[in-house]
């Protein structure tokens, strides 16, 4: 299988290397003058600690939690606000920053441009939320801005999904069924492997252990397409 031509980059040595991009992430900051006010927020009534807390830092207890799913299309993207009792307050998304930039297509996003795809999200479908995140200063007149990253060093980033697509894969399913049968060293799990119930046929597999894993899926049947491919 060939990487995608969006990936595939030509080295100063004539070497062809792949990009990865990135198809999903999850990232904190702070937030000022938040106000649950939008319909979408449901607060928690009993917050609790959340292991997200220890990824990015946060160690102070936690008073108030609110939660929302954004859906706009092909955007999804998972909103967790924490209070805490310092009263600062803090946000967390996860997202797809490739559906961002291409909601209707199936490109991947250049780790150059998470950033501006973050600045996107914010401004252009979390607005009405009510969150003002406190690393993010609009430059007048610059229309779309894109961030810095002096400011987006004040993000502090928990998930980040490496993906490569693979075109040209006649059979997407002996594909993936291949990949899990692979032997594999060391104490890596057993490779779990997911079948479509309505097609009967192998459309995931997912290998690794907690400290890492690597997915390779049908993108084609993910996405309702019938061009095929993996990633």
């Amino acid at each position: 299988a060939a990487p995608s031509p969006v990936t595939a980059v030509q080295a100063g040595n004539g070497v062809v290397g792949v990009v990865p991009g990135i198809d999903k992430m999850r990232c904190s900051f702070t937030v000022s003058n938040f106000t649950a006010d939008a319909p979408e927020w449901q607060r928690t009534r009993f917050p609790e600690r959340d292991p997200q807390d220890d990824e990015v830092g946060e160690r102070e207890r936690v008073i108030a939690m609110w939660k929302c799913r954004l859906v706009s299309g092909r955007i999804f993207a998972d909103i967790t606000v924490r209070q805490f009792e310092s009263l600062t307050t803090s946000c967390t998304i996860e997202f797809n920053p490739s559906r961002v930039l291409d909601p209707n297509g199936y490109t991947l996003c250049a780790p150059s441009e998470v950033r501006h795809a973050l600045v996107l999200l914010l401004g252009n479908h979390l607005a009405h939320l009510g969150l003002r995140p406190d690393f993010l200063n609009p430059v007048r007149g610059s229309g779309v801005e894109r961030l810095s990253a002096r400011a987006f060093a004040e993000v502090g980033v928990s998930r980040l999904d490496l993906t490569m697509d693979f075109h040209d894969v006649l059979d997407p399913s002996a594909y993936v069924t291949a990949v899990s049968l692979v032997r594999r060293k060391g104490r890596t799990k057993s490779p779990a492997l997911w079948i479509n119930s309505g097609t009967g046929r192998p459309e995931t597999v997912s290998v690794g252990n907690q400290s890492g894993h690597v997915t390779v899926y049908d993108k084609g049947s993910a996405a309702g397409s019938v061009d095929g491919g993996c990633d």
